[in-house]
């Protein structure tokens, strides 16, 4: 160890090992909470996704795969874009065209 550089190894640090691959191999917890001893989930839970973030978007990831989602909607132009253009009244005639039935003044004619 001394010639290459690297820290020593101690024991404990071979749990850490053992632990961490089985975690980020989607291990269930409570078999990796009984091989390290630990009393309770919580305490492996609370040493591993502390150091491992990325369990904790795994299992986001993994929770949200499962929960359903709502169709997706087709888009809609604008409300603009699906007015029907004004009738143009002929040059001359004095006449304003009829409201357009989608548009504000819906319902509305012109007085005579």
């Amino acid at each position: 160890m001394e010639l290459s550089g690297l820290p020593p190894i101690r024991l404990h640090d071979t749990r850490h090992l053992s632990a961490t691959p089985a975690l980020l191999g989607k291990a269930d917890i409570k078999v990796v909470q009984e091989r390290l001893g630990h009393s309770s989930r919580q305490i492996t839970s609370d040493t591993y996704t502390s150091f491992l973030p990325q369990l904790m978007t795994a299992e986001a990831e993994s929770t949200s795969a499962v929960v359903p989602r709502s169709p997706q909607k087709k888009e809609t132009p604008p409300r603009e874009a699906r007015r029907k253009p004004e009738p143009e009244a002929e040059e001359g005639s004095g006449e304003r065209p009829e409201a357009d039935e989608d548009g504000p003044n819906e319902g509305l004619r012109p007085a005579a």
